[in-house]
């Protein structure tokens, strides 16, 4: 199943990246999420309620919110970005690797899936993969943050 033009997943990521939000983009994603058709409105439920779980360290509760959002919608992208964050500061690297090969079918334009699994690929030892991820990332994205190695 496609995800419908209705979700702006770029306006919920924005809106989850950009901090505690105002009373008006709640309301505004809130309004957002409710007109969305099912399955595609479970979704991004569960995909707000894991990037909360994320941002306050409750890894393992994200993941599963966001493993019900990929279920529910699995051509979206931006769940399996998230849940691929939570698997790589848990230190399972070989399934943040399947999420983030996920998002980079899903989005291969989207740079900062290209850098977080070369993270996962140099965290393994995998330094040609990591380079050649890094090299797409950055293509991409020339302003993208370079990481310490």
């Amino acid at each position: 199943m496609r995800i419908p033009d209705e979700i702006d997943w770029a306006f919920v990521d924005s809106f989850l990246v950009e901090g505690r939000p105002t009373k008006q983009s709640a309301d505004t994603l809130q309004a957002r999420i409710q007109s969305l058709p099912e399955p595609f409105r479970t979704a991004a439920r569960h995909y707000r309620e894991g990037c909360n779980a994320y941002d306050n360290a409750r890894f393992e509760e994200s993941i599963g919110h966001l493993t019900r959002a990929i279920r529910a919608s699995p051509q979206s992208h931006g769940p399996y970005l998230v849940r691929a964050r939570c698997l790589l500061k848990l230190g399972k690297l070989d399934e943040a690797i399947m999420d983030l090969s996920k998002v980079v079918e899903l989005r291969p334009e989207l740079a900062a899936a290209y850098q977080a699994r070369a993270e996962a690929y140099r965290q393994k030892g995998l330094v040609e993969m990591a380079d050649a991820d890094l090299r797409r990332a950055w293509e991409l994205d020339p302003g993208l943050k370079r990481f310490e190695s």
